[in-house]
C-alpha cells in the first residue's frame, strides 16, 4: 500500500513537471484571430491600433540586442519607438521575456501616461540571459487605458493592443 502511494506520488510529480500544464499564449492566439496587432521591430512602420481610430499609430524605429549571448550574460537592449496620434488615452508599455514570463523585464518610458502626437521614446534596460542554451524572445507590449499587460502571454481579459518581439540565442 505504501509503495503504491509512493509510485502514484512520483507519477504526479512527473506530471506536474511535464508540459501537461503548458501556458496558453493568449497574445499569439488573439493575433492569429486578427485581434492584437504585430508591430514590426525594425524600420518605423506605422501600425494602426485595431480597436481605435486609424489615427492611433505606433511604430518601432529600431530594437538593438546582441543576436547571440552566453548563458547568464548581462545584456542590454535599446528600443526606439514613436506614437503618431492625437488622442491616445493613458498608455502602458512593458517588456517580458519568455524564459521568465511572469516577471516584467522593464517598463517603457511611456507607462501610465498620455503621449503627444509625434512623441519619440527610447527605452533601454539590462537583463540576465537565461542559463540554458536555446532561442528566446522578448516582447514589447502596448496597451491603451486602465492597466498594463500582466505577463508575457497576456490573459483572456488582458491583451495588448499591439506587440512586438525580438529573438536572441543563448549558446
Amino acid at each position: 500500500m505504501k509503495k503504491d502511494l509512493i509510485i502514484i506520488f512520483v507519477i504526479f510529480l512527473v506530471f506536474l513537471n511535464s508540459n501537461a500544464f503548458a501556458q496558453v499564449d493568449y497574445v499569439l492566439q488573439n493575433y492569429e484571430k486578427g485581434g492584437t496587432g504585430f508591430i514590426p521591430p525594425f524600420g518605423g512602420q506605422k501600425y494602426t491600433c485595431y480597436t481605435h481610430s486609424p489615427s492611433n499609430l505606433i511604430g518601432i524605429q529600431y530594437w538593438s540586442i546582441p543576436p547571440v549571448v552566453r548563458p547568464g550574460q548581462r545584456c542590454r537592449t535599446v528600443i526606439k519607438w514613436s506614437v503618431w496620434t492625437n488622442h491616445v488615452p493613458i498608455t502602458y508599455v512593458n517588456y517580458f521575456g519568455d524564459w521568465q514570463p511572469n516577471t516584467e523585464l522593464a517598463r517603457g518610458s511611456l507607462y501610465d501616461d498620455v503621449p503627444n502626437p509625434g512623441d519619440e521614446y527610447t527605452d533601454s534596460f539590462s537583463f540576465t540571459a537565461p542559463y540554458s542554451p536555446g532561442s528566446y524572445r522578448i516582447r514589447f507590449m502596448w496597451y491603451l487605458a486602465y492597466y498594463p499587460i500582466p505577463n508575457f502571454y497576456g490573459a483572456k481579459d488582458r491583451l495588448p493592443h499591439g506587440f512586438s518581439e525580438i529573438l536572441f540565442k543563448v549558446e
